[in-house]
């Protein structure tokens, strides 16, 4: 009763605080309508789908644990391979096959994710790919859709006490991670999700919301820029920049790897810079994940060939360029700054919603609880 005195006080009506804390009932309310009512799911078309996949995966095993590659590695190891077994694959694909790793982990090793397999030059390891994104299907969706289903309904528990952002979270099942960018999980998972008879389903998306968030609370004209224009692209301006590629030769390098470049570029420098990185991580990421990748021009170039340079040179690069990005990004600094004295004035800070967060914060928490809490 005393604790509730106390947050009385601050929760007074007319305040932010207030404002924030109704907010965020209405909101539980609003899910708890949604875990009552139910989803309607087509149960029969998910346990064809676990059924069509498992033998899928079945029939792709003994074709994969047949095939020369892997009985070249049951002569050298004494044993069959393990094909769930990421150090099992590294030794295959770059010690005993001799291909090139395109990129390496944090910790030096050759790297055997997504991107990494698929670029290599090999139907072993596309077709070990396949698999995992075979057994993802069935093991991170269908199966979950399977077990949490009554009646050809779903009742997913949203959550909003359990990030620190305040951010929803979903479970059983959680269909905030449902695909959507592989053709074929999205076509096999979302296709089973129906809607009430004589109703439609109606999708939508904040697509780049964090960026936007940002934009909005920094008012930073460039930034703003790029969001509106459907001329420009951020993150691939800032590869072509860290990467020295004129953007002619952008045009005439494999759509492959400008896609993954431009990918890292967003992941590794971009983001991370605006939510509090700086240059040494950040160029120690960027060459882990990119100094081996292949540019495409027909002769095994790699980033590294193409820069002409070793790790030290490139990170002073980068340290360089990070001068540059805020040298065009001023309004997001000057936000990152005022962010920093609001939080030593008042040892919290308060979103535009009215949510606060206090206690002690990292750099980081600090700029990014205030966009992912909006």
């Amino acid at each position: 009763f005393w604790l509730y005195q106390r947050q009385m006080k601050q929760l007074r009506p007319g305040t932010k605080l207030k404002e924030a804390y109704d907010f965020f009932h209405d909101g539980i309310l609003e899910f708890c309508d949604i875990l009552e009512e139910g989803i309607p799911i087509d149960e029969p078309h998910y346990e064809s789908v676990t059924a069509e996949y498992e033998k899928k995966i079945a029939d792709l095993e003994k074709e994969l644990l047949s095939s020369e590659e892997a009985l070249r590695f049951k002569e050298v190891m004494e044993r069959e391979i393990d094909l769930g077994s990421n150090p099992d694959l590294g030794h295959l694909f770059y010690d005993i096959m001799g291909l090139t790793p395109p990129k390496r982990t944090p910790g030096g090793r050759p790297s055997v994710d997504k991107e990494s397999i698929n670029s290599l030059d090999s139907d072993f390891a596309r077709k070990v790919v396949q698999r995992r994104e075979w057994q993802k299907i069935t093991g991170t969706y269908s199966d979950q859709i399977r077990r949490e289903a009554v009646n050809g309904r779903l009742y997913p528990s949203t959550n909003l006490n359990i990030p620190v952002t305040y951010r929803s979270s979903m479970n059983a099942p959680n269909l905030h991670n449902t695909p959507k960018h592989s053709e074929e999980p999205k076509k096999a998972i979302r296709s089973g999700i129906v809607a009430e008879p004589g109703c439609s389903l109606l999708e939508m998306d904040f697509g780049g919301i964090e960026v936007c968030g940002m934009a909005w609370y920094s008012q930073d004209k460039v930034l703003l820029d790029y969001l509106w224009s459907e001329d420009t692209d951020m993150h691939r301006d800032q590869a072509q920049a860290i990467f020295d590629i004129r953007p002619n030769e952008w045009e005439n390098l494999d759509p492959k790897f400008t896609s993954m470049i431009r990918y890292f570029a967003k992941n590794c420098w971009v983001f991370p810079q605006f939510y509090g990185s700086y240059w040494r991580t950040c160029a120690g990421n960027l060459w882990d994940t990119c100094s081996e990748l292949e540019i495409g021009d027909g002769e095994g170039t790699t980033i590294r060939q193409w820069l002409g340079m070793g790790y030290p040179r490139f990170e002073d690069r980068v340290r360089e360029h990070e001068g540059e990005f805020w040298e065009t990004f001023k309004g997001v600094r000057e936000y990152q700054n005022d962010i920093g004295k609001e939080y030593r004035k008042n040892g919290y800070i308060e979103t535009f919603l009215g949510f606060r967060f206090g206690g002690w914060m990292t750099q980081n928490n600090l700029y990014n609880y205030k966009v992912q809490g909006t």
